[in-house]
């Protein structure tokens, strides 16, 4: 998640679980060699609902003492005794002129008088050996290290693919751009081409790694994994966003805060203009490890939509097929159709992942200006994908390919004339398309973890009619929230909560 964005909307399309057909079997690491705040019993799968299964139940275990109990103080105070770590590992991701080596900061670890180590979370303290706690120094390097390798290898290929995406839009050759990138702009002393058409410098992976990693809490975000000041190379990773990456067998959630870090890929203000968590998202979430976020999460939801549109995939109908009972919060899934589901799911995500790493984000970063004006005419963060998918790809969500293309021209006309008519009223609306005022990135990321989109709908329509209900959710305290939107949840579901 990165800090400083002002989002519009609190209504989002959420999904369900992605799955797998055959997996191997679970690997479990000794305890030892895991940090010592990973739950007992702890094992990483890629068997999609043995994922999903272990992603929800880690997270209820973990949950107040790694985001916070809604009793709680809500703030923390690392102090000047929390240990500090300088390491050797050069970082390139800041605004500062000058290289940095990374210094990983341990908030709530503080070394006591005795020579013995403290450590404190939400909800409790104990004292740690020295062997525990170079556990958790090495394995924290160590993340940030293989995320940073791992983004690296992902944005080198954007990188080289933009070049050639900017190259044909000025209409000359690749080699005759890359030869003047990076020569000084006629008449201007400091300024260089590379500049003026937005291509990034050269990818290394520095650029990946945080010039100041901090493990620890962020309880006014609860829910949120990793947090990311944007222009600074200071990231925020959360115990729980280790365990999951433990769990998925990637560092997503290190790799995801580690895009956001990276200047030459996403900078404050330009990052007002484009939707830097689906970009951030894209390196990690499409993976084939991955089998918990495609479907579920907040970020991929403009995606999700258009694997609906072009590939025919039905979320709700996945919901009611592969869930069987929801037990108020108690979910029985249909371990058969699970799987089933999953099969279409995966052939989604290699296809979108190839796409958007050939065609969508190298024409982002080939005129980011330009597709951040693009955006803001349509009311739209995510045109570039819209735009690069219509033009790739045909319509078949309308029962099949064929009778989507023979519906399409026969109402050509109208939907011409509705699309004219959509565009011309959202002209100057904010970009997320609702007409809700502004509410946190906090109360956005609560709203997609806890409604599925047929349950959404029904809140839209709420809100629609009781406009005035959406202004007490935002003086609400985030314990108020949480416990609101709960309580809509369940009564939705036929259940009564006193």
């Amino acid at each position: 998640m990165q800090f400083k964005r002002f989002l519009a909307a609190v209504l989002v399309l959420a999904g369900i679980a992605l799955g797998q057909t055959q997996a191997p079997a679970p690997t479990v690491p000794s305890q030892a060699a895991l940090p010592f705040f990973f739950p007992p019993g702890f094992y990483t799968t890629t068997d999609p609902l043995r994922q999903r299964e272990e992603y929800v139940r880690w997270l209820n275990s973990t949950w107040n003492c790694n985001q916070g109990n809604p009793n709680g103080m809500g703030a923390t105070i690392p102090g000047s005794d929390s240990i500090a770590v300088q390491t050797d590992v050069v970082s390139t991701d800041s605004v500062t002129e000058n290289p940095a080596k990374m210094k990983m900061v341990f908030d709530h670890y503080i070394k006591m008088p005795n020579g013995q180590i403290r450590y404190s979370d939400l909800c409790h303290t104990e004292m740690l050996t020295d062997a525990q706690f170079a556990v958790v120094r090495d394995g924290l390097k160590k993340q940030a290290v293989d995320a940073a390798q791992r983004d690296y290898e992902f944005y080198v290929i954007i990188y080289d693919k933009s070049i050639t995406a900017r190259a044909a839009k000025l209409g000359i050759p690749r080699d005759q751009l890359v030869k003047e990138l990076d020569e000084k702009v006629p008449g201007s002393p400091t300024v260089t081409w590379r500049e003026v058409h937005r291509i990034p410098k050269p990818m290394q992976p520095s650029d990946f790694v945080p010039r100041e990693l901090h493990l620890g809490f962020n309880p006014p975000l609860g829910g949120i994994l990793g947090v990311t000041w944007l222009n600074t190379g200071v990231i925020y990773y959360n115990p729980d966003a280790w365990i999951t990456d433990y769990l998925n067998g990637i560092p997503k959630v290190m790799q995801h805060e580690e895009v956001h870090g990276n200047i030459n890929l996403e900078k404050w203000p330009l990052s007002e203009a484009f939707d830097v968590e689906l970009i951030a998202s894209i390196p990690e979430m499409l993976y084939r490890e991955n089998t918990t976020d495609f479907p579920s999460h907040g970020y991929a939801r403009d995606i999700r939509e258009l694997a609906q549109i072009y590939f025919g995939m039905d979320w709700d109908e996945m919901h009611k097929q592969t869930v069987k009972m929801d037990f108020a919060g108690n979910i029985v899934y249909d371990d058969e159709k699970y799987l089933y589901y999953y099969k279409q799911i995966e052939q989604i995500k290699a296809e979108m992942l190839r796409f958007f790493v050939d065609v969508t984000i190298p024409e982002f970063e080939s005129d980011p200006i330009g597709w951040s004006a693009i955006n803001d005419i349509r009311g739209d963060n995510n045109t570039v994908f819209r735009i690069t998918m219509a033009d790739h790809y045909q319509i078949c969500s309308l029962g099949g390919c064929a009778k989507s293309q023979q519906w399409l021209e026969e109402n050509k006309d109208a939907i011409n004339e509705i699309a004219k008519k959509a565009f011309e009223a959202g002209l100057g609306k904010n970009r997320s398309g609702g007409n809700f005022k502004d509410v946190t990135p906090w109360m956005r990321a609560q709203y997609d973890r806890l409604f599925m989109p047929s349950e959404q709908a029904q809140i839209e329509k709420y809100f629609a009619a009781h406009p005035e209900q959406l202004d007490n959710l935002r003086r609400m305290s985030p314990a108020e929230a949480v416990q609101f939107m709960q309580r809509f949840k369940d009564s939705t579901q036929g259940v009564t909560v006193r």
